[in-house]
Formats: C-alpha cells, structure tokens, sequence
C-alpha cells in the first residue's frame, strides 16, 4: 500500500491453506494408480483364462470333426447329430469366452 505521495506504508498478504486439497489431490493419484496396475492384471489373467478355456473346447470340436469325418457313416444318423450338437455346444462355448473376454 502506498500514500498518497507515494511512499510504502505497508504490505498486504492473502494466504489459504490449501493442505487438505494436496492431501485430496495426492489419493486420488496414488488410487489412480492402483486402479491402473489392477486393471493390467485384470486383463493379462483374462487373456490367460481365455486360452486356458478355449484350449479344451478348441480340442472337442477337432476331435468331433475327426470322429465325424472318419467314422461318421458307421455312426449313422443319431451319431451324426450327437457330433453335430457337441461341435454346436462347443462353438457356442466358444463364443462365451470371446464375449466374456471382450466385456
């Protein structure tokens, strides 16, 4: 502040305690960051899962495949249908684990 001649005659300071804002500011990143890390881990077990699931299915549809290729007309008409509902069953398996693993 200043007279009227221009002379200092004091100084005003404004000053807010901005701690508890820090304090907030500094959780929200460290929580962002666990947050980040889990989802990660989220991911790489969902990758790992999905292999580990399709993997048997992946196994029944080729080995139905054979059975019906190889052996399909001494199984006859019922015997077909079963394989064909077993590669369904596993196609639609399948696609669960796509799905799940897209969600």
């Amino acid at each position: 502040m200043h007279d009227g001649n221009g002379m200092l005659e004091g100084i005003v300071c404004v000053a807010q305690d901005i701690s508890e804002l820090k304090k907030a500011e500094f959780d929200l990143k460290a929580f962002t960051e666990r947050l980040s890390e889990s989802n990660k881990e989220l991911v790489e077990f969902s990758h790992v899962a999905s292999d580990d699931l399709q993997e048997p299915v992946r196994k029944v549809m080729a080995f139905g495949d054979r059975l019906k290729n190889k052996w399909g007309d001494v199984l006859g008409e019922q015997g077909g249908d079963y394989l064909d509902r077993m590669r369904n069953a596993a196609v639609r398996m399948e696609d669960l684990i796509k799905g799940l693993l897209s969600f």
